[in-house]
């Protein structure tokens, strides 16, 4: 008789703690399977979206080294459309600017270097994405006003020396000597600066001192 009671008082407890905690369980399973399931299916889309902006990155590829550039424009195009949050989408837009740049078609180089910048989710491509579209406006459209407002970001993580560099030849350019040789000396400070270019910036400070 003990044991029948106690397998009775057994039940009785579980009865009354399913009733206080069993729907909380019934809702945590369930959300914990929607979220393996929709983490599953989120992997499965983007490696398949991924693999879709790879093969129309080759094309961008392909069609830039057989002189298409129309086509790899148009290609380009299509990863900034379909598959904007691909990385593919960066490296492709910066390979046409930079083919735009060489054949001196800059408003066409600026629209996909500003693509960059702007969608892009690789720093290191926006960063060299910024500075050359900073070249392009100081170099090319002597806009310096615009060019010194884009590269005044302080995240420069390993572009300090090139930043630098380049405010330096835009102080030079608009009078500023004192802010150019600020700018030359904190370029060359820059332990990422590659020995080999020291020269070329201490040369560009000595200038700046002589005026």
């Amino acid at each position: 008789m003990s044991e029948q009671y106690a397998d009775e008082d057994q039940v009785e407890v579980l009865k009354a703690w399913w009733k206080e905690y069993g729907v909380a369980i019934i809702v945590g399973v369930t959300f914990g399977a929607l979220f393996i399931g929709g983490y599953r299916y989120w992997n499965y889309y983007s490696n398949m979206q991924n693999g879709k902006a790879s093969v129309v990155y080759e094309q961008v590829l392909t069609d830039i080294s057989q002189g298409k550039i129309l086509s790899a424009e148009k290609s380009t195009k299509e990863l900034i459309s379909e598959y904007s949050s691909s990385p593919y989408l960066a490296i492709a837009s910066l390979m046409l600017a930079k083919k735009y740049i060489d054949t001196k078609e800059f408003p066409k180089a600026k629209e996909y270097l500003r693509i960059i910048i702007e969608q892009g989710n690789d720093n290191e491509i926006i960063h060299v994405a910024r500075l050359r579209l900073a070249r392009v406006l100081f170099f090319q459209e002597n806009k310096t006003d615009e060019a010194l407002a884009l590269i005044s970001t302080t995240e420069t993580d390993g572009f300090s020396s090139q930043y630098n560099e380049l405010r330096g030849d835009i102080y030079m350019s608009t009078g500023k000597t004192d802010e150019a040789i600020k700018s030359f000396k904190l370029a060359l400070s820059d332990p990422s600066l590659p020995g080999d270019y020291k020269p070329v910036l201490q040369m560009k400070l000595d200038n700046a001192k002589s005026k």
